[in-house]
């Protein structure tokens, strides 16, 4: 087995190897068991290859040594890709606890929210608007391409009213 450093494991995961950089960096936390960046990093390959129980559990690993913001983030958006709501906005809470200027997860709180039906969503987003309104309106337009504008049940005229309300929002 190849010795690999953590910089050719990040360019295998950025160049969407995931299973060699599965390979390398098991092969790192094999010997260090304590680097949080790892197991974060870890973490984001399982997440790629939709593997949710390992990777939920790569990111308890790296919480358990440190608590950062961007890894109760990612862990929140692991739980989103499988429709756990509740359980996103608990993680995205627990970032924003540690970063109350992330534009990005007021928005995926407010999402959930909306998913849930709860009031919360439309504060949550008018925070991130308030905290980055150019962020804030890339955000709306990705999740509008992802979940609208190619929905096949929604009427053709409500898309293009909610493609223009979007375009008009000001940054």
């Amino acid at each position: 087995m190849p010795d690999y450093n953590i910089e050719q494991a990040k360019d295998l995961l950025n160049s969407e190897q995931f299973k060699e950089a599965a390979t390398a960096l098991n092969s790192l936390i094999g010997k260090n068991k304590e680097n949080d960046e790892l197991w974060y990093l870890r973490g984001l390959v399982s997440l790629k290859l939709r593997n949710y129980e390992a990777a939920h559990e790569c990111f308890e690993h790296a919480l358990w040594i440190n608590k950062k913001a961007e890894y109760f983030k990612v862990k929140g958006m692991a739980h989103m890709e499988m429709y756990e709501f509740e359980e996103a906005v608990e993680q995205f809470e627990n970032a924003v606890q540690l970063n109350k200027k992330d534009a990005s997860t007021f928005f995926y709180i407010a999402i959930c929210y909306m998913f849930l039906k709860n009031p919360l969503g439309k504060e949550n987003l008018e925070k991130a608007y308030f905290l980055d309104k150019k962020k804030t309106k890339t955000l709306i337009k990705n999740f509008y391409s992802i979940f609208f504008k190619e929905g096949q049940g929604i009427n053709q005229k409500i898309k293009s009213e909610l493609g223009r309300k979007i375009e008009s929002i000001s940054t």
